[in-house]
């Protein structure tokens, strides 16, 4: 049963970094992140019920506080203003995305069942999986997305990815490691969503294409 419902929470997470590929409206890509952390930060618990690393419970309460509250909470904050609501001007259309998005999803479990398919653990191979396939979404929204908004969720879904490769990897990796990662990503959140605001306000945009041009 808890090998069904780490399975089932694997798929969630990953097809959460699919909505972000197939819609444009920012406040989607949000409430879908905070989606992904928070079944994150239940994978996490479920893992230390299944592990008994202790430490574990405190990651999964850190996580569902940070990832999954706070940070998604000042984002949706950010994105009140009218010029933040979606992504105007997409490089790549919605369908073309999700096709790409797919593609890196089948490539990352080619290249974990390379790497990890003497284990014969499915659930850890998935895992794995799923986790480099965020990151190769992240960078993939990264190229394909132009609001600054986004270019931030695109580097948490990374994070999450490789948060997920270590949790699954590595279930005893000291609490002080989680605790500077999250503390880290909060001040880098706060930032950048001072940073935003600032840009809508001067320049009525939040395109990081706008900042390319100002700067040259």
């Amino acid at each position: 049963m808890a090998t069904v419902l780490l399975n089932l929470m694997i798929v969630a997470i990953l097809l959460s970094a699919l909505v972000i590929l197939g819609t444009r409206w920012l406040r989607v890509y949000i409430h879908a992140y905070a989606f992904q952390s928070l079944t994150l930060s239940l994978l996490t618990g479920l893992l230390a019920v299944q592990t008994g690393h202790g430490v574990l419970y405190a990651v999964a309460v850190l996580t569902y506080l940070v990832r999954g509250l706070i940070v998604p909470l000042i984002l949706l904050r950010v994105t009140k203003n009218p010029v933040m609501e979606q992504e105007m001007n997409l490089f790549l259309k919605v369908p073309s995305s999700l096709l790409i998005g797919i593609s890196l999803v089948i490539c990352a479990y080619l290249v974990s069942l390379r790497l990890l398919g003497r284990q014969g653990n499915p659930f850890v191979i998935g895992a794995v999986a799923v986790a480099l396939a965020l990151v190769l979404i992240g960078f993939f929204v990264l190229s394909c997305r132009s609001q600054a908004v986004t270019h931030v969720l695109a580097l948490l879904i990374v994070e999450n990815g490789i948060f997920l490769g270590s949790v699954v990897l590595a279930p005893g990796m000291p609490l002080i490691v989680e605790l500077v990662v999250l503390f880290d990503i909060l001040v880098t959140v706060i930032a950048m969503s001072v940073m935003v605001q600032i840009m809508a306000i001067r320049l009525g945009t939040t395109s990081a294409a706008e900042l390319q041009r100002l700067t040259g």
